[in-house]
C-alpha cells in the first residue's frame, strides 16, 4: 500500500486497517492490542493514523449491528463502553481518537449496521455519549460530519451539494461542540477528497461564507485535512497546491488567511510537534 500512488495511498492503508479488525470478529475473537503489540513496531510510522481509523470503523460496525434505534438506552451505553474500551486497548498511545472517531462514521450511515433510522440513532448514541465522555464525544461528531459528505444525496458531485451537509448538520447537532467537531470533520471530508480541486472547497465558502466564517471550525478542519495527507504521504505536490490556490476575490481574504497562512503555519509548527509527541489522533477532533 505504501508503494502507490500518492493519492489512493491514505484509503487503502485504511481499508487494511479495516480488514485486519474484521478478521478478530470472524475467527470469534476478541481484538487485543492489535496494533500497539510489539509485532507492530515496525509498521510505517506514516500509515498509523489510517489503520487505527480503520480498526475504529471495523469496531463501530459489529458492535453497531447489536443495537439499533429501538433498542433500550441502558444496551447502547453498554456498547459504546464496549466500543471505547476496544479502541483503547488496540490503539498505540496517541492515536485512540483516530479509531474513536469513526464510531460517527458508522453511526451516520445506517446501512453500515442495517438501522432504518441514522438519524434518530446518531441523536441517541450522542447522548449517551455525552454523559459518559464528553472527549470522545468530539471525535464522534466529528466523524458524523465527515460521514455527512459521504452520505449519497451530498456526495453526488453539483452546485451545491456540500452546503446542503452543512445544512444537514445545523438541523442535527444539539449544541455548538457537536455543531464545530461536525463543520470541522464536513470540511476535512471536503479537504481529503478533493486535494487536486481546490475549487470546490472556494465554492463551498462563497455560497455559505456567513457560516462557515463565524469560527475556526472550518479552518481546523481543513488543517487537519492537510496534515493528515501530509502525514500520507509526506509533501505530495498537490498539498501545497492545494492551499497555495488563488481564490477568486469573493472568498480570497478568508481563503489567504483562514487557509494558506493555517496551512503553512501547521506543517511548520503544529504538524511536527505532534509527530514528535506522537499525538496525531487529536487532528481527529476540533480543537481551537
Amino acid at each position: 500500500a505504501m508503494a502507490l500512488e500518492e493519492y489512493p495511498k491514505l484509503w487503502v492503508i485504511e481499508g487494511l486497517g479495516h480488514f485486519h479488525g474484521d478478521t478478530f470478529w470472524k475467527r470469534n475473537m476478541v481484538p487485543q492490542s492489535i496494533l500497539s503489540a510489539k509485532e507492530y513496531d515496525d509498521l510505517p510510522r506514516e500509515s498509523l493514523t489510517m489503520l487505527h481509523a480503520g480498526i475504529g470503523m471495523a469496531f463501530a460496525q459489529h458492535l453497531m449491528k447489536t443495537i439499533n434505534h429501538l433498542s433500550p438506552a441502558s444496551e447502547i451505553r453498554q456498547v459504546l463502553k464496549e466500543f471505547i474500551v476496544l479502541c483503547k486497548e488496540n490503539s498505540r498511545p496517541g492515536y485512540e481518537g483516530a479509531a474513536l472517531e469513526s464510531l460517527g462514521l458508522i453511526s451516520r450511515h445506517g446501512q453500515f449496521y442495517s438501522d432504518t433510522r441514522p438519524t434518530e440513532m446518531v441523536l441517541l448514541v450522542s447522548n449517551e455519549l455525552a454523559q459518559l465522555d464528553t472527549e470522545v464525544y468530539e471525535y464522534f461528531w466529528h466523524g458524523v460530519g465527515r460521514a455527512t459528505y459521504f452520505l449519497p444525496i451530498n456526495f453526488i458531485p453539483g452546485y451545491g451539494s456540500i452546503s446542503h451537509a452543512t445544512d444537514m448538520i445545523r438541523s442535527l447537532a444539539p449544541d455548538d461542540v457537536a455543531l464545530r467537531n461536525a463543520i470541522s470533520g464536513l470540511a476535512w471530508g471536503v479537504t481529503m477528497v478533493n486535494i487536486r480541486h481546490p475549487e470546490v472547497m472556494e465554492n463551498w465558502i462563497g455560497l455559505q461564507q456567513e457560516f462557515l466564517t463565524q469560527n475556526d471550525a472550518l479552518t481546523t478542519g481543513v488543517i487537519s485535512g492537510i496534515m493528515m495527507r501530509q502525514d500520507t504521504p509526506p509533501d505530495a505536490q498537490f498539498i501545497s497546491q492545494y492551499y497555495e490556490h488563488e481564490a477568486g476575490n469573493e472568498v480570497s481574504s478568508f481563503w489567504n488567511t483562514g487557509v494558506r497562512e493555517a496551512c503553512e503555519k501547521t506543517l511548520k509548527s503544529t504538524y511536527p510537534q505532534l509527530v514528535q509527541d506522537e499525538r496525531l489522533g487529536q487532528i481527529f477532533r476540533y480543537q481551537s
